[in-house]
């Protein structure tokens, strides 16, 4: 906007006195810093005006890791039934074969998808011709900020890491482990319990790949009635393996704490990382900037991303956990005894599940990634 004042106005200000008029913007400023709601609004702007650059990144690199692994672990189960070597121990061998494609490939395409969809509602304004903004453009710049991205996102998934080692030791004292599908039968018991743990799963922050897939092997793995370790950590030895004591219950709780707080201080990460436009800046030039907006507005953030967090668990738990689990146990059961086989078509179906789940979590990663930029530039000034 023009300055109208006339000339001779603005020249007899007093030196050393700030203008009234700076310090009124500066205040009014302040005073309009955008809220939750438009932050939502202008996340929704941005799937409406670039819908293909941005489903391009959800499908292709959000949901391409999880599609494949789930392809892949549906036909090693077809081909072992096959040739009649199904057993408990050829699903687990399975089963962490499709852990490994997953987090070898996402470890990438998780990577540069955020950069890239980052890039794209950075720069998702009025002034920014529409045309430029495309899946390509995004991915060349996602690639040429490779080094820091990846960076930041060890340094997340470390720290989310350990934050979920310890709620895990004190979730599987409870009998509330997020682990392996083995728990659901044809029964509206294990319907519920599997819905219950489920959901406690879908409000963890994911650490990414591949440290979500490190952490799911070690679960699937570890029985909850042996005498093992997790990661290495012989936890039965430390604490009761039938009662929760004090000492569990406050490791579970410093966990959560700790969860929660390294989410939020590192949740703008990327849009730092992305934002920058001088190419010479060190790798870590990021981190002073990621830290400074998280802490300042560490209350805000706190409130907007659970209740982003929230309602991502609840459609999550809907769609994804309590639908499959009702299939589970009204038509899979049904076929698992008409043909009088073992327990291999459940294993099938989970695989369909897991197909269907990656598109669906595709999506959901993509309005956190886009709303998390959006919130940068909301906050950035402030």
């Amino acid at each position: 906007m023009q300055n109208t004042l006339p000339g001779p106005l603005t020249q007899t200000q007093p030196h050393g006195v700030p203008d009234a008029t700076d310090a009124t913007r500066r205040a009014r400023g302040a005073a309009v810093v955008p809220g939750f709601v438009h932050t939502l609004q202008t996340t929704i702007s941005v799937f409406a005006h670039h819908p293909m650059p941005v489903f391009a990144c959800a499908m292709l690199l959000f949901a391409g890791a999880g599609v494949l692994s789930s392809l892949i672990y549906a036909a090693l189960v077809g081909q072992a039934v096959m040739q009649a070597v199904w057993n408990t121990n050829t699903s687990s061998q399975i089963y962490n074969v499709q852990l490994l494609v997953q987090a070898t490939i996402g470890t990438f395409t998780l990577l540069l998808g955020r950069g890239a969809l980052t890039w794209i509602a950075l720069n998702a304004s009025p002034s920014f011709e529409t045309t430029a903004i495309s899946f390509r453009a995004a991915l060349r710049e996602a690639l040429r900020r490779w080094q820091p991205l990846l960076i930041s996102s060890v340094l997340y998934g470390v720290l989310i890491s350990l934050g979920t080692f310890g709620l895990t030791v004190l979730l599987r004292e409870l009998r509330l482990d997020v682990s392996n599908a083995r728990w659901l039968r044809g029964d509206l018991d294990s319907v519920l319990n599997w819905t219950l743990v489920r959901s406690i799963g879908a409000l963890l922050p994911d650490p990414g790949a591949p440290f979500a897939e490190s952490i799911a092997a070690a679960k699937y793995n570890l029985a909850r009635t042996s005498s093992s370790g997790y990661f290495g950590f012989d936890y039965y030895s430390r604490f009761s393996s039938h009662d929760a004591s004090p000492g569990l219950w406050l490791l579970g709780a410093g966990s959560a704490l700790f969860l929660i707080a390294c989410d939020v201080v590192l949740c703008l990460r990327t849009a730092a990382i992305v934002a920058s436009v001088n190419s010479q800046q060190t790798p870590t030039a990021w981190l002073p900037v990621t830290l400074r907006l998280g802490l300042r507005h560490f209350g805000q953030l706190l409130v907007w991303r659970w209740v982003l967090r929230l309602t991502t668990a609840l459609l999550v738990t809907l769609t994804l956990v309590l639908l499959p689990a009702l299939h589970q146990m009204t038509v899979m059961n049904q076929v698992r005894q008409a043909i009088g086989t073992g327990y291999w078509p459940y294993y099938i179906a989970q695989a369909g599940y897991g197909f269907v789940g990656a598109l669906v979590g595709s999506v959901l990663i993509a309005f956190s990634v886009v709303f998390e930029a959006r919130a940068f530039l909301a906050l950035k000034h402030t």
